[in-house]
């Protein structure tokens, strides 16, 4: 056991310290959050539900969220965009990475502007990715998803199916 009341001292102190100190440069120097300007474009982050087969992935930028899933069956198939403002406008390709594939406008399934489809014959190849642009009062969004969330989910061989 340590008897030196002095190196007792600093191991409680010294990590109390560095988290203070982690806490306020990020709280004093680091970037604050800033409301959405008009005029400018906003990235979204793909959430790690993209990356697995579960027929939901989120797309979000701070207050913004864009749920994408996959609905119906044989030619009434829609990717369905469902999101957390109202929006003007939303546009979406399905291609492969690198491959520049002219985007789509979807149509408004709701009044309020929160959901949107696009009708689609099939779904998106396992290394399709999407992307999609959303409008909202002037002020834009853009992002980049995988398809792994609409693939089917593979069966493990330990799950006795």
């Amino acid at each position: 056991m340590v008897r030196n009341r002095h190196v007792v001292a600093a191991l409680i102190v010294v990590p109390l310290l560095s988290l203070l100190g982690w806490w306020a440069a990020g709280h004093l120097v680091g970037e604050q959050p800033q409301p959405a300007r008009v005029g400018m474009s906003y990235p979204l982050v793909e959430q790690s539900g993209c990356r697995y087969a579960g027929g939901h992935c989120t797309l979000e930028n701070v207050d913004v969220s864009l749920s994408l899933s996959f609905s119906g069956a044989g030619p009434g198939r829609f990717l369905d965009v469902e999101a957390s403002l109202a929006l003007d406008a939303v546009l979406l390709a399905i291609g492969d990475r690198g491959v520049d594939v002219p985007p789509q406008p979807m149509t408004r399934r709701d009044d309020a502007g929160t959901r949107w489809g696009l009708a689609l014959q099939s779904p998106p190849a396992p290394g399709n990715r999407i992307r999609l642009v959303a409008h909202a009062r002037g002020i834009g969004w853009f992002g980049e998803a995988g398809t792994a969330f609409l693939q089917p989910a593979k069966s493990r061989p330990d799950s006795g199916d």
